[in-house]
């Protein structure tokens, strides 16, 4: 009987603790992580008890061999999350569990997408569908986002929607996504819904990409780091809200404290501090001799982790350097525009300027890049009509129109095309040869005009 009762318990536990509405905070709790834990002891005694309407979003698997790409892993997940809590009639699995289900499985990046992995960690997470996917490199300089709707309980992919685009690009490429899911889940959207979820969370892509290391890093317990991020993210959008909570998050649960001294280690240095210029027989040091004595003895300490240049590109975290993993980011590198990536560590990725040749200067609607050939003319452009005869390509294709090149009659001829009369549209090189028409008029302009033309045969006149 307690056998069952426990049984129970652990059920009505996966139940009503899976699938509450997201998201509920960014930071996983010691609460969050009991669950975790009781969750997988209990993983073989459970029985897969799904709520029909839970969707849970897992992260997405990194494949273009760009590690700055790494953020969006979580932050297309969060994303998504974020969008379809707004519906009615669907719950999703918060954030903070699979994160907390993740480390609890050690599951890695590519661990948590595989075949056998995602069923697994729906049925742990109470989840009746799961959302997972991956980016891949695209044709130039785009991002191919692949995404996989996968029935937990039948363990089939019934729906895989795709999308590609420039990293700035990256909200539109979410929206895609999200809409193409809804259809397959077959949710019905009224025009206010719509309406809603077409609006992005950011359309500044530093902004997201801000906000995104801030999670990383609240998952790794680096909760000062995260909320530099969190206000470098409010930084380039005051309006992203999901920044402004989670920083308010870690300040609400006293993560952002500085921690106190206890009184018995302030005692301790107390009664160990000399009052005099002797040193005490505990703290007896042999004083080195010579200067090199003393640059051995220094050599012999060990370097604080943030001295060690872990990338090789001659910058410490303590020199400054933002990204010890990466060579290309340090404080003497050359920043790129608008990648949405700091590499010179000054804390901003610059907006980049306009292209010159994408400002349309005469307002004919083109510019020299749309092959406007001169942007200080209105009347020249792709689009213009072409004069002919007038030394002038108005039409921008690289010449200026022969005026023998024009069909002046519409009878689908031009003078170079051997129309004899491009006046007359009964007469050009494809007309019928009128026989008997008493005006010598050579209609098919073969040169030649009524029996005299091979074409009315050889009756004479």
């Amino acid at each position: 009987m307690r056998k069952k009762l426990n049984l129970l318990y652990y059920i009505l536990l996966l139940m009503f603790s899976s699938t509450a509405l997201a998201p509920a905070g960014q930071v996983v709790t010691e609460d969050v992580k009991a669950w975790a834990q009781r969750t997988v002891a209990q993983e073989k005694a459970l029985q897969a008890v799904l709520d029909p309407n839970s969707v849970a979003v897992l992260y997405f698997y990194n494949k273009t061999g760009m590690r700055k790409l790494d953020p969006f892993r979580k932050g297309l997940a969060l994303m998504l999350i974020t969008d379809l809590s707004q519906l009615k009639g669907i719950s999703l699995v918060e954030r903070i569990r699979l994160q907390a289900l993740t480390q609890e499985l050690e599951l890695g990046e590519s661990g948590l997408v595989e075949p056998q992995t995602a069923p697994r960690v729906g049925r742990l997470l109470g989840a009746a569908y799961i959302i997972s996917g991956d980016m891949i490199k695209g044709a130039l300089e785009k991002i191919k986002i692949n995404s996989n709707l996968l029935d937990v309980m039948n363990k089939t992919v019934f729906g895989s929607p795709m999308t590609e685009g420039i990293m700035q690009e990256f909200f539109r490429m979410e929206k895609e996504i999200l809409f193409e899911i809804i259809k397959l889940l077959k949710i019905k959207l009224t025009s206010q819904e719509k309406n809603k979820l077409q609006k992005p969370l950011s359309t500044n892509t530093n902004a997201l990409f801000f906000l995104f290391q801030g999670i990383e890093k609240s998952d790794q317990g680096k909760y000062r780091e995260a909320a530099d991020f969190y206000k470098k993210a409010l930084q380039h959008d005051p309006r992203l809200k999901l920044a402004g909570d989670a920083l308010s998050e870690l300040q609400q649960l006293g993560l952002l404290k500085k921690k106190k001294r206890s009184r018995s280690l302030l005692k301790e240095l107390r009664d160990r501090t000399s009052l005099s210029d002797r040193l005490t027989k505990d703290n007896a040091v042999k004083r080195a001799r010579t200067p090199k004595d003393v640059e051995k003895r220094q050599s012999l300490k060990p370097k604080p982790i943030t001295d060690i240049d872990n990338d090789g590109d001659g910058y410490t975290e303590n020199q400054g350097d933002c990204n010890d993993n990466d060579a290309s980011i340090n404080p003497g590198a050359t920043e790129t525009c608008g990648d949405g990536i700091d590499q010179d560590c000054n804390g901003i990725d610059p907006a980049c300027p306009p292209d010159p040749n994408d400002v349309d200067n005469d307002g004919d609607g083109y510019t020299e890049n749309q092959n406007d050939c001169n942007d200080n003319d209105a009347s020249i452009n792709p689009g213009a009509t072409e004069i002919c005869g007038d030394g002038t390509d108005q039409d921008c294709n690289g010449t200026d129109l022969d005026c023998n090149d024009v069909d002046n009659d519409g009878d689908g001829y031009t003078e170079n095309q051997n129309d004899c009369n491009d006046n007359d549209a009964s007469i050009n090189p494809g007309a019928a040869e009128i026989c008997n028409d008493n005006m010598q008029v050579d209609e098919d302009c073969d040169g030649l005009s009524n029996f005299a033309d091979p074409d009315c045969g050889e009756t004479a006149q």
